[in-house]
């Protein structure tokens, strides 16, 4: 009741595919360890230095990966809208890095 093999072949895989030749699998792992050797590439700044003074004005450009349905947040749920906000938006309190309720725009409470 089992399938048979024809002549040439081993159970539906091609006698010619049994058998992948050393020198092909060598020269596969030596192009592969040639793709991934970092290559002497050299990045030029794209403005001035950093200071470290804050300075005032500009533009700040981030990417999304989808319109927000509003940016009411007591009218949206949506993970993208909560991403905007995050950046946009202080909160009245804000927790720090030791778990800690700071101020954050509220000065009391």
């Amino acid at each position: 009741m089992g399938t048979k093999a024809r002549k040439g072949e081993t159970m539906g895989v091609s006698k010619r595919w049994t058998r992948v030749p050393a020198s092909l699998v060598a020269v596969l792992a030596i192009a592969g360890l040639l793709a991934s050797a970092p290559g002497t590439t050299s990045a030029e700044p794209i403005g001035p230095p950093d200071t470290g003074e804050p300075r005032q004005g500009g533009e700040w450009t981030i990417a999304i990966t989808e319109e927000p349905d509003t940016l009411d947040p007591q009218k949206s749920g949506t993970a993208i809208t909560a991403a905007i906000l995050d950046d946009v938006c202080d909160p009245l309190i804000a927790e720090n890095f030791d778990g800690e309720y700071v101020p954050g725009l509220a000065t009391e409470w």
